[in-house]
């Protein structure tokens, strides 16, 4: 008997180092976008799908059932698919969860229960798919402080617990220098282990969002290095926390957005001398997708 309970212990504890081990990697791709579509077929790369805040939420910042419905049934139109999604909802909605806009109580309260409906929601119209916010955890540039930690995160447990897992935003915000190598660092570390810690907390997978360009003011949205970027993505999934580590990544990227919206004179630079932006994008996508497999 005891032998028997040794043996199924050991198999259990085999299968979960095993699929630590067995780290996962999403492409996020524009779900309409032809040329990255097509990247995702050649490389056979299953879609992560995500869901922007224009479909989610009203002018209010109150979940929008309809819009949201057709989002879905758009990207997802399968009602048994199976996956990963996340929702993607910022601007002033995550100033109040950030506690960096100052709201009163039961405004506060009101965003939380929005989200929580919100996921609740999207879980009741596709429930074989695995459902997060993008950026949940919340993460905290250039490190974590005790305040994020004990107040900004702490306000979010409610959410937390209906995550089918956690998606907090990695992206890049320093270029790798000597004088900068120690706050990316420590931004990787500090960040990482709040977000493994949390996974624990709550038993959820971990899978941070990384980025090919950078995520700060000066030298925002221009291409890292992808040697960098191995770097990068390498310090990320070997990072440990408590003999855990993250269960994957997801390679976001939004090529077409960036070279239509961006206004930063080194972004309008790269683009100028490009002839075949769908052949520009595609060299790109492939270029740091071989890095992250790597």
């Amino acid at each position: 008997m005891n032998l028997k309970f040794l043996a199924f212990f050991l198999l259990l504890y085999g299968i979960f180092i095993d699929a630590q081990q067995k780290q996962q990697v999403f492409f996020c791709s524009e779900i309409y976008n032809p040329t990255q579509q097509e990247f995702v077929k050649v490389n056979n790369i299953k879609n992560f799908y995500i869901i922007y805040q224009d479909y989610i939420i009203d002018k209010h910042l109150n979940l929008d059932k309809e819009k949201l419905q057709k989002e879905i049934s758009r990207q997802i139109p399968n009602s048994n698919m199976s996956g990963y999604a996340a929702l993607d909802i910022e601007a002033e909605s995550i100033l109040i969860m950030l506690k960096e806009k100052k709201v009163s109580i039961s405004e506060y309260n009101r965003i939380l229960n929005n989200h929580i409906n919100i996921i609740r929601y999207a879980k009741s119209l596709r429930p074989n798919i695995k459902w997060t916010f993008y950026g949940y955890n919340l993460t905290s540039y250039p490190y974590v402080t005790f305040e994020h930690e004990n107040n900004v995160t702490v306000g979010t447990y409610p959410l937390l617990k209906e995550l089918d897992f956690l998606a907090p935003s990695m992206y890049l915000q320093d270029k790798k220098t000597s004088l900068k190598l120690d706050r990316i660092k420590t931004f990787v570390s500090s960040n990482l282990s709040l977000s493994l810690k949390l996974g624990e907390k709550f038993n959820k997978p971990v899978y941070p969002f990384v980025w090919n360009r950078y995520h700060n003011a000066e030298s925002e949205n221009t291409l890292i290095d992808p040697i960098d970027f191995q770097w990068y993505v390498n310090n990320i999934l070997n990072f440990s926390f408590n003999k855990r580590k993250v269960d994957g990544i997801v390679f976001w990227n939004a090529e077409t957005y960036t070279f239509e919206t961006n206004k930063n004179i080194n972004v309008r630079k790269e683009f100028k001398s490009i002839k075949n932006i769908n052949t520009y994008q595609n060299d790109i996508l492939q270029k740091y997708w071989d890095v992250i497999k790597k």
